[in-house]
């Protein structure tokens, strides 16, 4: 959600505890110099219940100041795992807290969605299997599909 007057950050390795005190003066410097944040999340390694609660009232702080403090993360990350635990998102993507509405969560695609995992699935024109089965062999580690 990059706006042209977003300064972007970069969050990387593990944001946790041990190093809460950086990751808050890297925040406070940012919100001072810059009126939007973009906070990137694709190289954090690890995160922790106390990071995620700093970067909740650096946004909320932000918000009162006028200021905006906005956060991407994909689902199949560990920031966006971290996120759906913490229940600030679902596994789909929707935002289950309101006055975080800046922060995204890209949801991981599902199974199902996956081009090389096709399933049993139901024809209604006669009500039996449709044209695809699973075949017990495994080549190159992966199960094939076949036509019938």
């Amino acid at each position: 959600m990059s706006r042209p007057s977003a300064h972007p950050l970069h969050l990387s390795g593990d944001l946790s505890l041990r190093n809460i005190s950086e990751l808050r003066t890297q925040l406070l410097q940012a919100l001072a110099e810059h009126p939007g944040i973009d906070l990137t999340t694709a190289a954090v390694e690890s995160v922790d219940v106390a990071t995620l609660q700093l970067l909740v009232a650096a946004t909320r702080s932000a918000v009162a100041d006028g200021r905006t403090l906005s956060l991407a993360a994909d689902a199949a990350t560990p920031m966006g795992r971290a996120l759906v635990r913490a229940g600030f998102f679902t596994g789909a993507g929707r935002p289950l807290v309101p006055t975080l509405s800046t922060w995204t969560l890209t949801p991981r695609r599902h199974e199902q969605d996956h081009p090389h995992h096709r399933r049993f699935r139901l024809h209604p024109a006669d009500g039996g299997y449709d044209a695809e089965e699973r075949r017990p062999d495994r080549i190159g580690g992966r199960q094939r599909a076949r036509r019938l």
